[in-house]
C-alpha cells in the first residue's frame, strides 16, 4: 500500500505524489513500522511536514530478517520523524486516554493525560463511556460456541444492546410513507399458549394444519367455539382459555381423495398465558428480548399467519398463489417467478405494533410434464422420436431433476414421488425382477398398464421410496409446482431482476394491492382475537443527510449529486506510477493494441502513470497460467487478463493463481469491453487498478461543523465482517467469513482476512475472530507509527435479530479478548453495529417533489430513526445510495455494543461517509465500504476454493453426494482449504479483492 507524504491538514490528512510501483526492493505491500502518512484522525504526535520530493523507485527500505522481498510493490518514502510508541491508559470514570511512553508523565506534562500536541489522542468529546468490558454478568459457558479453549476473557460481562441516545437532528426534513401498517389489538386481557404434540411427527406443516383444523371442526362444541391459531409445529394460541389443561384427540383424516384414511394422535397441553399489556408499554420494557414481549409478538404473528397459511402456498414468511397455467413469468430452465406477499409483526417506537407487509417474488418450478421440463433444461425445442440423451445432457438433466417432487399419470390416482436420480440405462434396456422374472420397463408398462412408451430410449426417473427399485418413464411423470431451492443461473437471475425491479411508485401500488387482497377484515381468526390491521401505510419523519465532499487530486473537490460525483478531467487523490504491466487475452483481436493505448491514456489522465505494456500474450488452451505469469510477466505490477466466456483462463483460475500462488495483481476485463474500450469502461478499470496498487482515488470530507467528527482526534479502526454460505442445495461446502479493517485516517485503505467456517456456521467462535482482530490491530499499529487505535467501530453483516445475543457473547467478546491479549492493558472503546439488508422495510416519498431519478426513489442520505425503529434500542435506517433500477432498499443498522457512546448524529454521519469510500465506483453504495469489502473478499475466496476443488484430488466437489465426514475428515479438509485460500504474502497487505 502506498504511503503518502505531504503537507498536513487540520484533521490529519496529507496529500502527496511521487510514490511509484517498484521492482522488488520495497517493503511496500507489507506491514512496516515506518510511514510518512499522518495517521488516523491526528494519530501522529509530530507536527505536519513540508512535502519532500523523492526519486521514483530509488528509496531503500529495511527488510527484516526472514521477511521475503516483494517483487512488484509500491515504494514508500522515508518517515520524516521518529515513531513514538504509546500505551493506552484508563482513567477512572473517564474516556479512554493516552499517556506518554510507559504510562508516565515523563514528557513534562504535569497531568497523566497528554495534551493534543504531545499525544496521538488529543482531547475527547465523549461523555464517560460505561465501564469498559463490564456490566451485569452472564454465564458464557452455556452458549453453544463456548468451551475451555474457546472462551471469553475473564473480564468479559454480557450486557443488552444499548438504549437509544436520542434521535438525530442533522439533515433536511422529509415526510415518508413506509410499508408498516398499524395493528390494533386488545390492550387488556391475555393470549393463552398451548403446546402441541402430534403423531406421527414427520408430516409437513401443511398436513399438521389440516389436522388441527379438523379438530376445530369436529370438536367445535368441546372447544366452546374458540379458534386455534396454530404455527404448524408445536404452538397454539387462543383468545380465551380452553376448557381443559391437557387433552388427547384422535383425528381421522384423508389427505387425498384416493388415499386411505389416516389417524393422527394430538395432545394439546397448556403452557401459560401472556399479558397483552406488555405490548402497549414497549418503551418502558428494558428489551424486546424479554420472554413476555417475545411471546406476545410471536403469538400475534401466528394469529395473523394462521388463515393465510391454510389458503396460500407458504414459503418462510411469504405467501404465494400459484399462477394460472401459462401465466407465470418464465425464467428459463423450467422455472418461473411467482409473486406473493411477505408479512411480519414488528414492534416500533411510540408504543405501537405494526405489520410489515411487502411484495415478495420467488422462483418456482413450473407445473408441467417432465418431457417439457427436459426440453427446457437441455435447451431444445422438439424431442425427436426415437430420442436418447448424450452423457452431457443426462448429467445436466439429472442435476436439475434430482430432489424434485413429481406425480405419475399412468395410475388412476395421482401418486406423488420425490426424484432420487435418473437411470443410466434407457427404459428399453433397464430390467428388474418382476414375479421372479427379469422384465424391462418397456415390457412392464405395456403388459401391466397397457401403456406403450413413445420414448423407450430415454432414461427413467428413479424415485425415492421403501422399494429401492421404483423406475418410472419420464413421459408418465409431471413436475409439481414447488419452490426452486437450487441456485439460479446468471441468465435466470437476470430475468428475475428484470421482472421484480419495479419503480418505487409501482411497488407502493403493488403493496397496497396486497394489503387489500389479504382480506384481513374477513379473517375469522383476527375477529376471534379482536385484532384489526390498518390498510394505510404509516407516515414517518425522515431526514436527508448532506453528502461529504469528495476530494480528488490537485486540491480539488467534487460535490456528489444524487449519490454520484463526476471526476472527468480530474486526477486521483493519490495516483500510483506503474513501472511494468502486461496483458493476457483468452482470444486475440485486432484492436488489442487500441485497448492497451486507451487504458494507458485514461490512467495518465488520472495521474496514474502507465507506460505501454511489456507483453501482450494470447493464451492457448494447453498453456499453464502459473508458468506464463512467472516467466513472461515476472516483475509486473499488474497483469490485465481479458476473459472470453468459458475459454481458458477462467476468472476463478486467474484469481487463484494470481492472488494465492504467484502473488501478482490481476485485473480481469470482459472480452466485449476490451473490444470496445469506451471512456467510462477505461475509467472504471483505472479505479480498480489504482486501489489494488495502493493508490487512493478520492476521499470523503465533511467540511460543515455539524457533520465533522471531533472524535477523529483519537485514532480509530473500522472493521467490516461478513459470512457467506454455499448454495441452498449444497450440503457440504464450508461457509467463508471475511474481516476487513481500515489502516489509515481516511478509512480508505483496508486489509482483509478470510476464515473457513463449518458448513452454514453463522457466527464466529470467539478464538476464530479474536485471532483475526489481533492480527489487524497489529497491522494498524505497525503502519501508523506504533500508535494504537483508541476506538474500534465494527460493522457486521449477515446477522439476524435472533442471533444478536449469540453475536454479543461470541464476537464482541472476541474483540475484547483480542485487545486484552495485547500488552499495556489495552482497552479501546468498542462500537459494534449489525448491518441488515435482508429486511422488507421500504420507504416512499410522500411529496413527489422529493423523489429522485426515473424510479422515483427516496434521495440518497434518507435516514429514519423514529416511528418504525426499535422501541428502545439504538437503531436506524439509512438509504445511502441512489436507486437506479427498482425500489431502493435502505440498510438497517442496529447497535449491539457502544463503549464510545456515540450520538445518533455522529454514528449516522460516519456511516453515510463510509458509504462514499467504495473504490470501485464514483457513487455512494448501499452499505459501508468495509462491509462491502468483506463481502468481496469472502466471494473471492469462494471462487479460489471452487477452482482449487476442481484441481484437488483430496477434496470431493460433488455437493449432491451422500458422503458424510467424520470429525477428523472435517478438521483435515478445513486445514487444506485454509491453505488453499491463503493469499500470497506479497498481496496480503493490499486491496487485492477489489
Amino acid at each position: 500500500m502506498s504511503d503518502r507524504g505531504g503537507k498536513g491538514r487540520s484533521r490529519g490528512r496529507g496529500r502527496g505524489r511521487g510514490s511509484s510501483v517498484g521492482r522488488g526492493r520495497s517493503n511496500a505491500g507489507r506491514d512496516s513500522t515506518r510511514n510518512d502518512t499522518p495517521p488516523v484522525g491526528g494519530l501522529s504526535s509530530r507536527p505536519s511536514e513540508t512535502e519532500t520530493p523523492h526519486s521514483v523507485g530509488q528509496v531503500k527500505q529495511s527488510n527484516p530478517k526472514g521477511t521475503p522481498t516483494s517483487p512488484p510493490s509500491v515504494t514508500k518514502p522515508e518517515p520524516t520523524a521518529p515513531a513514538v510508541p504509546l500505551t493506552p491508559k484508563r482513567e477512572s470514570n473517564g474516556p479512554v486516554t493516552q499517556g506518554s511512553p510507559n504510562n508516565s508523565p515523563s514528557s513534562g506534562s504535569p497531568s497523566s493525560t497528554s495534551s493534543p500536541s504531545s499525544s496521538c489522542i488529543g482531547s475527547s468529546i465523549m461523555s464517560s463511556p460505561q465501564s469498559l468490558y463490564s456490566a451485569s454478568p452472564i454465564t458464557v459457558s452455556g452458549t453453544s460456541s463456548s468451551s475451555k479453549l474457546d472462551s471469553p476473557h475473564p473480564s468479559f460481562k454480557y450486557r443488552d444492546p444499548p438504549p437509544r441516545p436520542g434521535v438525530g437532528t442533522l439533515g433536511r426534513p422529509i415526510v415518508l410513507q413506509t410499508n408498516h401498517f398499524p395493528i390494533k389489538f386488545p390492550t387488556k386481557g391475555e393470549l393463552y399458549h398451548y403446546d402441541v404434540t402430534l403423531k406421527p411427527d414427520t408430516c409437513p406443516r401443511r398436513i399438521n394444519r389440516a389436522v388441527i383444523k379438523e379438530i376445530e371442526k369436529k370438536y367445535r362444541e368441546n372447544l366452546q367455539g374458540i379458534l386455534l391459531a396454530y404455527d404448524g409445529t408445536k404452538n397454539i394460541y387462543t383468545s380465551k382459555p380452553l376448557p381443559f389443561r391437557s387433552k388427547e384427540f384422535l383425528v381421522p383424516l384423508k389427505l387425498d381423495e384416493k388415499d386411505k384414511e389416516k389417524k393422527f394422535e394430538v395432545i394439546i397441553k397448556v403452557v401459560g398465558s401472556i399479558p397483552l399489556d406488555v405490548l402497549s408499554q414497549l418503551s418502558t420494557v428494558h428489551t424486546t428480548q424479554s420472554s413476555d414481549v417475545q411471546s406476545a409478538i410471536q403469538g400475534l404473528d401466528i394469529v395473523l399467519r394462521t388463515l393465510p397459511s391454510m389458503s396460500f402456498v407458504t414459503v418462510g414468511r411469504s405467501f404465494f398463489t400459484p399462477p394460472v397455467t401459462g401465466r407465470g413469468h418464465p425464467l428459463g430452465g423450467g422455472r418461473e417467478a411467482w409473486t406473493g406477499y411477505y408479512q411480519s409483526v414488528r414492534p416500533s417506537m411510540g408504543w405501537t405494533i405494526t405489520l410489515n407487509l411487502d411484495v415478495s417474488n420467488t422462483a418456482f418450478y413450473k407445473e408441467q410434464p417432465v418431457l417439457e421440463f427436459l426440453k427446457e433444461v437441455i435447451n431444445i425445442r422438439q424431442l425427436p422420436c426415437p430420442s436418447s440423451l448424450t452423457d452431457a445432457q443426462r448429467r445436466q438433466f439429472a442435476k436439475d431433476i434430482k430432489g424434485l417432487k413429481v406425480k405419475v399419470t399412468h395410475l388412476a390416482y395421482p401418486r406423488k414421488y420425490k426424484v432420487k436420480d435418473i437411470t443410466q440405462k434407457s427404459s428399453r434396456d433397464l430390467f428388474f425382477d418382476c414375479d421372479g422374472q427379469q422384465t424391462s420397463v418397456v415390457d412392464y408398462f405395456k403388459s401391466k398398464h397397457g401403456k406403450p412408451l413413445r420414448y423407450p430410449d430415454l432414461p427413467c426417473l428413479h424415485m425415492e421410496g421403501k422399494n429401492p427399485h421404483i423406475y418410472i418413464p419420464m413421459e408418465y411423470c409431471e413436475v409439481l409446482g414447488q419452490k426452486c431451492n437450487k441456485k439460479l443461473t446468471p441468465e435466470q437471475t437476470s430475468a428475475m431482476i428484470r421482472h421484480t425491479a419495479k419503480p418505487a411508485y409501482e411497488r407502493q401500488k403493488q403493496i397496497m394491492e396486497k394489503i387489500h387482497g389479504a382480506h384481513f377484515d374477513g379473517d375469522e381468526y383476527l375477529k376471534n382475537f379482536g385484532i384489526k390491521v390498518s390498510k394505510r401505510m404509516s407516515e414517518v419523519a425522515g431526514r436527508v443527510l448532506d453528502p461529504p465532499k469528495m476530494e480528488v487530486g490537485e486540491k480539488r473537490s467534487v460535490e456528489p449529486r444524487n449519490g454520484s460525483w463526476d471526476t472527468r478531467g480530474k486526477s486521483f487523490w493519490h495516483g500510483i506510477s506503474i513501472k511494468k504491466w502486461g496483458i493476457i487475452t483468452a482470444r486475440y483481436f485486432n484492436d488489442i493494441n487500441v485497448f492497451a493505448s486507451e487504458l494507458s491514456k485514461a490512467s495518465n489522465e488520472k495521474r496514474m502513470r502507465m507506460p505501454p505494456p511489456i507483453e501482450i500474450y494470447t493464451f492457448k488452451p494447453r498453456d499453464d497460467l502459473e508458468h506464463i505469469l512467472r516467466t513472461k510477466f515476472a516483475g509486473c505490477d499488474i497483469v490485465i487478463v481479458i476473459l472470453d466466456g468459458k475459454q481458458k483462463p477462467t476468472y476463478n483460475e486467474v484469481k487463484r493463481v494470481g492472488d494465492n500462488t504467484v502473488g501478482i495483481r490481476t485485473q480481469c476485463v470482459l472480452f466485449k469491453n476490451a473490444c470496445k474500450p469506451n471512456t467510462a469502461t477505461m475509467s472504471n478499470i483505472c479505479l480498480k487498478i489504482n486501489s489494488k496498487l495502493g493508490g487512493t482515488n478520492s476521499i470523503p470530507n465533511y467540511e460543515k461543523t455539524d457533520y465533522a467528527f471531533p472524535w477523529e482526534s483519537s485514532p480509530f479502526i473500522i472493521f467490516g465482517a461478513d459470512v457467506t454460505h454455499p448454495a441452498p442445495n449444497d450440503k457440504r461446502s464450508p461457509s467463508l467469513a471475511a474481516v476487513t479493517a481500515s489502516m489509515d485516517e481516511n478509512a480508505m485503505d483496508y486489509r482483509a482476512k478470510v476464515k473457513v467456517l463449518k458448513h452454514r456456521q453463522e457466527v464466529f467462535k470467539i478464538d476464530e475472530l479474536a485471532g483475526i482482530v489481533k492480527e489487524m490491530l497489529l497491522k494498524f499499529y505497525r503502519k501508523n507509527d506504533k500508535c494504537k487505535p483508541q476506538r474500534i467501530i465494527f460493522y457486521r453483516d449477515g446477522v439476524s435479530e435472533g442471533q444478536f445475543k449469540e453475536v454479543i457473547l461470541n464476537e464482541v467478546a472476541a474483540i475484547q479478548k483480542a485487545c486484552l491479549s495485547l500488552p499495556g492493558d489495552y482497552k479501546p472503546g468498542i462500537t459494534f453495529l449489525v448491518v441488515q439488508k435482508r429486511h422488507h422495510t421500504r420507504l416512499f416519498c410522500t411529496d413527489r417533489r422529493d423523489q429522485e431519478g426515473k424510479a422515483g426513489n427516496v434521495p440518497p442520505g434518507t435516514t429514519v430513526d423514529t416511528d418504525i425503529t426499535h422501541p428502545r434500542e439504538f437503531d436506524f435506517f439509512l438509504c445511502s445510495h441512489a436507486g437506479i433500477q427498482g425500489t431502493s432498499k435502505p440498510a438497517h443498522y442496529h447497535v449491539l455494543w457502544d463503549d464510545n457512546r456515540f450520538s445518533a448524529d455522529e454514528l449516522q454521519a460516519l456511516t453515510y461517509k463510509l458509504c462514499h469510500c467504495f473504490v470501485r465506483c464514483n457513487r455512494s453504495v448501499s452499505y459501508p465500504a468495509p462491509t462491502y469489502y468483506s463481502h468481496l473478499a469472502a466471494f473471492r475466496a469462494r471462487y479460489t476454493l471452487q477452482d482449487w476443488e476442481e484441481k484437488s484430488s483430496s477434496y470431493h466437489s460433488d455437493t449432491d453426494s451422500s458422503f458424510s465426514y467424520s470429525s477428523e475428515d472435517i478438521l483435515s479438509d478445513v486445514s487444506k482449504m485454509e491453505e488453499a485460500i491463503k493469499v500470497n504474502e506479497f498481496l496480503q497487505d493490499s486491496m487485492y479483492y477489489v
